[in-house]
């Protein structure tokens, strides 16, 4: 019996127990409730905000909007609340314009910045190399018939200097004219000056002219002195050579002055002009900067690089800038400079150039922080906050651009001077106008903003066109070379996924060095039709990449450049290239989505490096076909 009693107890206890912690909570619950309610009365009556939390939306992309808290479907941001306040986004039905509440322009961030009249030097930075100044090559000819007896200039980039003797010549002609001076000698009068005039007219140096009338003997030879300080640059004729008159004997070129041989992007033009200064560094003076100026722009682009060679002529009294050293240069050029060109060009088409022109060409041109415009195609728009508005008020307003200038673009048409333009936050605005159906810069007509939950057949009809070439008709020496070409890609990629801009410039330019070494000529027929279109569109991207100064100008170029690269790979790569991976992240440029190579399938987003670092998904291989 007790064992029962005992194992019964065992078995109550414990339902016991749950009952009594039930009816515990249940009247701490209702004694909770009782003393909260007041309180809670009071914080509705006083300290409740204006208005409650009933939209919850993601800060990068307003068009996400949800009845609760969470994260983004599109970047798994947190979302932000979105205060119920009926004027904190209000458009003018009449005209294009956002009006937004003090605090909404708080939280979306709104920067604005004055346009102005403001002369911004652009700075223009390129590589080249110190050449011969063409201007002043001295063709050292014999001016009569002979031939060399001995050649003292005899080596090419011969040293020389002014005074030397190049050479000793025997010429009959000459040893003819030299005994009619001695005989013209006792005459003196115009005789003797008409005889050595002659000589000098064959080449004869008056010092020679008067040895011969001091020892009163006609030497063997003649002999060719230079004229400048310089080297030897070509050999015409080798000693014991017969030579006619006016043939060669020797070239010098003159090195106290030299040409820096220096290129340009066809972007840059606009600011290569002869006149400007240049300043440049050479590796084997590091410390040193010399200095030049503009002397020739050459009239034609070369449409493989995409760039104008142009060069600058720069003093060399000691000899120190060698032909041939290579060279950093920097060209600096003022907008107002560009503003009176302009101005010059306008007033000529007016049928009035001088006055007119001369009252423009002291503007300086209206300039705007190179973050503020918005650029899609030939489109360009920038948001401008309305003066003298209650709230804060936006209306967008198309410009049109000039060149860029360092952190500014320079504006031809579409602002006045004091515009306070939208530097920060244009993108949010622009998308709110997008919601509401509003045309904006992603959507011009005020058609509904696009569906960005795309799935990987969606973009099909976004990609470039598959090339096509008969792989037997791609050697693989070329295959290597692009190769090449895309190891120096992938790096870059890389590179600005880690943020590191660095790295990013050093693998950029070694891209475009590979690229130029690229060797078109191991191509024949369509094959080499097809790779010259695709060399032609992957240098522009390259050209405007290496003209950044921060990540976020290399990473809009990137996407064209990406292009071009998986037309190049899949054309040309073979096997020698292997699989490559096509990446997509859906979100780049405000969701217009933007591709890139990777070997591997581990997202690494060079769009947006560390922000979202592992956004995007594979959409294709390369080479798996």
């Amino acid at each position: 019996m007790n064992a029962e009693h005992t194992s019964t107890k065992k078995r109550i206890w414990p339902r016991i127990g749950v009952i009594v912690l039930i009816l515990a909570a249940f009247v701490i619950g209702r004694m909770t409730v009782r003393q909260a309610a007041p309180d809670h009365a009071h914080d509705e009556d006083q300290d409740a905000p204006a208005g409650r939390v009933e939209v919850w939306t993601c800060s990068m992309h307003p068009q996400v909007r949800q009845p609760e808290p969470g994260s983004c479907p599109i970047c798994a941001m947190d979302l932000i609340p979105v205060e119920d306040d009926e004027d904190e986004f209000e458009d003018d039905e009449d005209v294009v314009r956002l009006r937004v509440s003090p605090r909404a322009a708080a939280l979306m961030e709104i920067q604005t910045w004055p346009a102005e009249r403001r002369s911004v030097e652009v700075e223009l930075r390129s590589f080249g190399r110190i050449d011969f100044n063409e201007a002043r090559l001295v063709d050292v000819v014999a001016r009569s018939a002979g031939y060399i007896e001995r050649l003292h200039a005899n080596f090419n980039l011969q040293r020389v200097e002014k005074g030397d003797v190049l050479a000793e010549i025997f010429s009959p002609d000459v040893t003819m004219a030299m005994r009619e001076l001695l005989v013209a000698q006792p005459r003196g009068g115009e005789t003797l000056a008409s005889a050595r005039a002659r000589l000098v007219r064959m080449g004869v140096s008056s010092e020679q002219i008067d040895e011969v009338l001091e020892t009163g003997e006609v030497p063997r030879t003649y002999r060719i002195y230079s004229s400048v300080d310089g080297v030897v640059k070509i050999i015409g004729e080798r000693e014991g050579q017969w030579l006619r008159e006016g043939g060669r004997i020797v070239q010098l070129a003159d090195l106290s002055t030299v040409w820096v041989q220096l290129e340009a992007f066809e972007t840059e033009l606009p600011w290569v002009a002869a006149g400007r200064p240049v300043h440049f560094t050479a590796q084997a003076y590091p410390g040193e900067e010399f200095e030049g100026e503009v002397v020739y722009v050459e009239p034609v682009l070369n449409p493989r690089t995409r760039t104008v060679r142009f060069r600058a002529e720069v003093p060399n009294p000691d000899g120190r800038l060698k032909p041939g050293l290579f060279v950093r240069g920097t060209l600096h050029a003022p907008t107002a400079t560009l503003a009176a060109e302009d101005a010059d060009e306008h007033a000529e088409h007016a049928g009035h150039a001088g006055h007119a022109g001369h009252e423009m060409q002291d503007e300086t041109p209206i300039v705007v922080p190179a973050s503020a415009p918005l650029i899609t195609g030939r489109r360009a728009l920038v948001y401008i906050r309305v003066p003298d508005a209650e709230q804060p008020t936006f209306e967008p307003r198309h410009v049109v651009l000039g060149p860029r200038a360092g952190a500014y673009y320079v504006v031809r048409d579409g602002l006045e001077e004091g515009d306070l333009v939208v530097v920060h936050g244009q993108f949010k605005i622009d998308s709110e106008l997008q919601i509401r159906g509003r045309p904006s810069m992603m959507a011009p007509e005020g058609e509904a903003p696009p569906d960005h939950h795309h799935g990987p057949d969606e973009h099909a009809d976004m990609e470039e066109p598959r090339v096509v070439v008969d792989p037997e008709e791609v050697p693989a020496d070329f295959s290597r070379q692009i190769g090449a070409v895309l190891e120096s890609y992938l790096k870059l990629s890389d590179a600005m996924a880690d943020d590191d801009f660095d790295a990013s410039m050093a693998n950029l330019r070694a891209m475009h060095n590979r690229l130029l070494e690229v060797d078109g000529d191991l191509l024949a027929g369509e094959a080499r039709s097809v790779w010259e279109e695709i060399e032609a569109s992957l240098h522009p991207p390259q050209h405007e990449m290496i003209e950044k100064d921060d990540l976020e100008g290399l990473r809009k170029p990137f996407e064209p450049l990406t292009r071009a690269m998986i037309r190049a790979v899949e054309g040309f790569g073979g096997e020698v290239v292997g699989q490559m991976n096509v990446m997509h992240c859906p979100m780049a440029f405000d969701f217009e989505g933007a591709d890139w190579l990777q070997k591997d399938d581990a997202v690494r987003n060079p769009y947006f490096g560390a922000v979202m670092f592992r956004c995007g998904e594979v959409r294709r291989s390369l080479g798996s076909e």
